[in-house]
C-alpha cells in the first residue's frame, strides 16, 4: 500500500546509487514479505559507508565520494529525496553498511487488506454497482476519488456542490450513499450535516454518508443511525480504509477496522 510514483522515485535513487558505487561484485533488489508488511531491500557490494556518515549521507548536498564538489558526479540530492519521500509515505527506511563489504537499504511497506466480498459468497464485491453520489468541487483530487470508486465498480455520479446535488436527487432519486468532500473542517461538516438533514427529511429516510475532510476530521455532532451511519475520513488515506468505510456504509453491520 503505497504511492507508486513516490515509490518509483525512491527505488530509482537507491538502485542508481548502488550501480554508481559498485565496481565489482553485484547488486540485489529483493522484496521480503511478512505478515503485515513487505520489505524492499537494495544490496550492493560497494565500498560501504563508515558508521559516522551513515546518518549524514541522507542530508542534502552531502557526497561521501565527492569532497571536491565535482558537478559531474551529481548534486548529492538522491538520498535526501529518498528519506523525504519515505517519510511522506510513512515507510520506515533503514541502512546497514560495512566498510569493504557493501551496503543494504531497506524500505518497509504495509500490505493491502484482502478484497472485501459480499456475505452471499458470490465472490462479488459488496460495493459492486451500488449507486453513489460524490459531491465536491471538480478538482484532480475529486477526479482521482471518482476513478477509484469506478475501479471498484460502483455506479458513481459526480456533482460540484450542494445545489447541484439537490437537483440530481430530485431528478434521479436518493442514492444508496453519499460521499461529501469537506474543504474547511468543522464549519464545513456542520453545513453539510444541516444540508443532509434537509435532504433526508425530503427523501423520508436516512442516507448513509461519508465526509471526506482535508486534514484532521472533527467529531460529528449528529447522532449516527444504526442503519444510516455518518462516517469521517481524513486526507491522506489509504484506499483500503476508504473501501472498508464504504462497505460499512452499504452494510452497516460490517466493521471498518
Amino acid at each position: 500500500m503505497t504511492d507508486p510514483a513516490l515509490l518509483h522515485r525512491i527505488l530509482i535513487n537507491l538502485i542508481g546509487n548502488a550501480v554508481r558505487h559498485t565496481r565489482s561484485g553485484g547488486i540485489l533488489v529483493a522484496c521480503r514479505r511478512g505478515e503485515h508488511h513487505a520489505r524492499i531491500e537494495i544490496w550492493d557490494t560497494g565500498p560501504g559507508i563508515p558508521p559516522e556518515f551513515q546518518e549524514t549521507v541522507f542530508e542534502e548536498l552531502f557526497q561521501l565520494d565527492n569532497p571536491e564538489r565535482d558537478a559531474a558526479k551529481g548534486l548529492g540530492l538522491g538520498l535526501a529525496i529518498v528519506r523525504r519521500s519515505a517519510g511522506l509515505l510513512d515507510h520506515p527506511l533503514s541502512l546497514c553498511s560495512r566498510i569493504g563489504h557493501g551496503s543494504r537499504f531497506a524500505l518497509r511497506i504495509p500490505l493491502t487488506a484482502p478484497p472485501i466480498t459480499a456475505k452471499s459468497g458470490t465472490g462479488k464485491s459488496a460495493l459492486e454497482h451500488v449507486p453513489m453520489l460524490l459531491v465536491g468541487a471538480p478538482t484532480s483530487t475529486r477526479d482521482e476519488l471518482a476513478t477509484q470508486l469506478e475501479n471498484w465498480n460502483l455506479a458513481v455520479a459526480c456533482v460540484a456542490d450542494a445545489a447541484a446535488a439537490q437537483v440530481w436527487i430530485v431528478r434521479h432519486g436518493a442514492p444508496r450513499a453519499l460521499l461529501l468532500e469537506v474543504p474547511d473542517g468543522a464549519t464545513g461538516i456542520t453545513q453539510w450535516q444541516d444540508w443532509l438533514d434537509r435532504v433526508e427529511a425530503n427523501a423520508g429516510r436516512r442516507l448513509p454518508a461519508l465526509f471526506v475532510c482535508n486534514g484532521p476530521a472533527p467529531a460529528l455532532a449528529t447522532q449516527q443511525s444504526g442503519d444510516a451511519p455518518r462516517l469521517l475520513l481524513s486526507h491522506p488515506f489509504r484506499p483500503a480504509r476508504l473501501r472498508a468505510l464504504l462497505t460499512r456504509l452499504i452494510e452497516p453491520g460490517e466493521t471498518a477496522d
